[in-house]
């Protein structure tokens, strides 16, 4: 389901363009999921701290920023 690549000492994960009907139900589901469990409110705000400070790997923040807003 995720192709991994190696970038220095970071492991980077990614999802196939063309997506198995089973993968989209469960990204659909984590995606609601996401919108209303504190925990992931939470981690939410620490990624965007994470991309204001860092610059490592900056392959996954370039390309993770594409087509969003900052919040």
């Amino acid at each position: 389901m995720a192709a991994a690549t190696r970038e220095q000492n970071w492991m980077i994960y990614s999802l196939p363009k063309k997506r198995a009907r089973q993968l989209e139900t469960n990204l659909k589901c984590l995606q609601d999921c996401a919108q209303s469990d504190p925990v992931f409110a939470r981690d939410l705000k620490k990624l965007a701290l994470l991309r204001r400070s860092c610059c490592e790997p900056a392959a996954v923040f370039a390309a993770s920023n594409r087509g969003r807003t900052k919040t």
